[in-house]
């Protein structure tokens, strides 16, 4: 057995030691069989044996309130740590309502019908409405138009707008086909 172990085991049986002592009743511990005198005791004779081993005499009903008492005084729980044994003696915290804060109404539902790209410029078809970056739509502002939604801002918070099913994409200046919107008569 290594040194660290030999440690272990004695700081364990140490503490046992110390905690069953501090929770004896009152008076001194009674002796154990090993310090008894010893009794002759005959093979076979078991009886001898329980007459000869003294029994411990009950306690009377003071004796045992009297002990119950002392167990309120008794040491700490070996294991717990001395922060748990604080927290379980607090008073339980009443949980405070919380209001939750006034949500903002959902934004306005919009169809994002034509995306215009020229160049690094872009303009978007949002309802009835022609926007660039940076324009006011309703609350929000046109933060970026790309090729298939258009990117809204409100107090911090985004959200995108797709490109409905069916609209058009427009670009000129580059070197792809153009696509021409549908005309409707």
């Amino acid at each position: 057995m290594d040194r660290r172990r030999a440690m272990l085991w004695a700081m364990l049986a140490g503490s046992t030691l110390t905690t069953i002592y501090g929770l004896w009743p009152a008076g001194a511990p009674v002796k154990s069989a090993a310090t008894r005198a010893p009794v002759n005791v005959g093979q076979g004779n078991a009886q001898a044996a329980e007459a000869a081993a003294p029994a411990a005499p009950p306690l009377s009903e003071q004796e045992w309130t009297a002990w119950r008492g002392r167990l309120a005084g008794a040491p700490r729980d070996p294991f717990f740590t001395m922060a748990e044994i604080a927290e379980m003696s607090r008073p339980p915290v009443a949980k405070r309502q919380t209001v939750a804060p006034a949500s903002r109404p959902a934004p306005p539902e919009y169809t994002v019908k034509l995306v215009l790209l020229t160049g690094s410029q872009g303009r978007a078809l949002i309802g009835d409405q022609i926007v660039k970056v940076g324009d006011m739509l309703g609350d929000e502002r046109v933060i970026e138009i790309r090729r298939n939604e258009v990117v809204l801002e409100h107090s911090g918070a985004r959200r995108r707008l797709e490109l409905a099913t069916g609209a058009v994409l427009a670009t000129s200046g580059s070197s792809g086909p153009q696509i021409q919107p549908e005309r409707t008569r």
